[in-house]
């Protein structure tokens, strides 16, 4: 046996225990001795009382069977020492009564210790590391969990300061204290690093609960702590992994719109090398069309949002190019947005609107205003209790606009419109004085998390 092995086993409760009971009993048998001197065996012989009592509650039935040895050895120390029956019958009531009391501490004793040890196969058994923590911050206890997880034995953990131990690093200092000055009284979690033995970090999230005695005492808290290491690592990886996928989705976004911007300078130079009136109109609008689709690309890979469109900011910012787009020198034509909320829409259902909005501002920027006019193109959207999105579009142009929509109505404009708002689910609808058109179609967004959550 070692140094090491010796010291453990001389600070042992066990040992500390055992050489008091000892210690006690050996005081038992030298005050006896003396006491036959001076005829007072009666008083005296109840000293051993206190070893058997606590022989018996802490050691239970080893304890009652050193009981009787003690017994034993005392009455034969009385027949050696005096052998009148008088004397042993009398002391024998004593005797008698020491076995009594030592049976019952047995039994009380063996009954709490089967409280004890359900308490102790629900601590030892537990899927998760516990440690117990007494009120001064001291641990008290590790279950096996706790020892097989993070590498300690309990004797590097056991009795010392928890703030203090070498598995609680230097960041979680603040989270250690707050362990023991919050959950000592309430009930509650924290989350927590724990540094192994071998140095590996394992996060976990630490669960409270406080400790009380019969008398409502505050005797500490129990501390059972669950590994989300794993769990942290997976998340981190997705998080990761979803950086990725959103820098590449805007990388996708952010090339369709220049390879649409390209058709665009492509369309525009053709348009330079063309003096037909006719082909050149064709190809503005077709050109103007497709910037509209690159200015949707564009607004996607700018936004904090990769799969929503702010609706607010892309009509005013579309309408604004528009208008510099077909404006002439001699017409003042302004904009007017009035979005209720702050909607959001999905790329299936911006680049159906946004073509709408380019091909319906065309038209008036083309037909509605004469020549030295000003006015104004309001546009307008609202949404109806989350499920519908109401559009309306209107100018305060002077030219008839019963006639525009006769000649246009046939036109690929108009087709290209009435197309779009099929694709949204929509209906189409113009006020009998022309002035207005109003477009009604489903949000997919709140019917998508209703069908999600149903």
């Amino acid at each position: 046996m070692d140094l090491l092995s010796l010291k453990k086993m001389f600070t042992s409760k066990d040992f500390r225990w055992m050489v008091f009971i000892i210690v006690l009993t050996i005081l038992a048998f030298v005050v006896n001795y003396f006491s036959y001197f001076y005829d007072i065996t009666d008083s005296a012989s109840n000293l051993f009382l206190l070893p058997i009592i606590i022989a018996t509650f802490y050691y239970r039935k080893k304890g009652f069977i050193f009981s009787l040895v003690i017994i034993s050895l005392f009455l034969s120390m009385l027949s050696v020492i005096d052998p009148d029956p008088y004397l042993i019958i009398n002391t024998g009531d004593n005797a008698i009564i020491m076995v009594g009391t030592a049976g019952i501490v047995t039994l009380m004793s063996v009954a709490l210790g089967k409280t004890e040890n359900k308490y102790r196969l629900l601590f030892e058994t537990s899927p998760s590391p516990l440690i117990t923590i007494l009120p001064g911050g001291n641990v008290s206890e590790i279950n096996r969990k706790f020892m097989e997880n993070f590498g300690y034995a309990a004797d590097d953990i056991v009795g010392e300061d928890f703030q203090a131990l070498p598995l609680i690093p230097d960041e979680c200092k603040d989270v250690a204290s707050g362990l023991i000055s919050c959950f000592s009284e309430n009930s509650g979690q924290e989350f927590i690093n724990v540094i192994s033995k071998k140095g590996d970090v394992h996060f976990c999230k630490a669960f409270s609960a406080p400790l009380f005695s019969d008398e409502g005492k505050n005797e500490g808290f129990i501390v059972s702590l669950t590994d989300i290491t794993e769990n942290i690592i997976a998340q981190r990886k997705i998080e990761t992994s979803l950086r990725e996928k959103e820098t590449l989705l805007k990388e996708v976004h952010h090339r369709v719109k220049n390879n649409l911007q390209i058709i665009v300078a492509m369309i525009s130079l053709q348009i330079r090398r063309t003096d037909d009136y006719d082909t050149i109109r064709i190809l503005r609008d077709f050109r103007n069309r497709v910037y509209t689709m690159a200015r949707v690309h564009e607004n996607l890979y700018q936004s904090d949002s990769l799969s929503e469109i702010n609706v607010k900011n892309f009509l005013r910012n579309l309408g604004r190019d528009v208008i510099v787009q077909y404006t002439l020198p001699d017409r003042n034509i302004g904009l007017k947005v009035n979005v209720e909320g702050d909607p959001e829409m999905d790329l299936d259902m911006i680049i159906p609107l946004a073509l709408i909005t380019n091909e319906l501002m065309t038209n008036s920027l083309k037909y509605a205003f004469s020549e030295g006019e000003t006015g104004d193109i309001k546009l307008s959207f609202s949404e109806e209790g989350g499920e519908y999105f109401v559009y309306r579009y209107s100018d305060n142009g002077t030219i008839n606009r019963d006639l525009i929509f006769n000649q246009e109505k046939s036109g690929l404009g108009m087709k290209i419109i009435n197309s779009l708002v099929d694709q949204l689910n929509g209906d189409f609808d113009i006020t009998p004085d022309y002035k207005e058109i109003i477009i009604k179609f489903p949000n997919k967004i709140y019917y998508s998390n209703s069908h999600s959550q149903g």
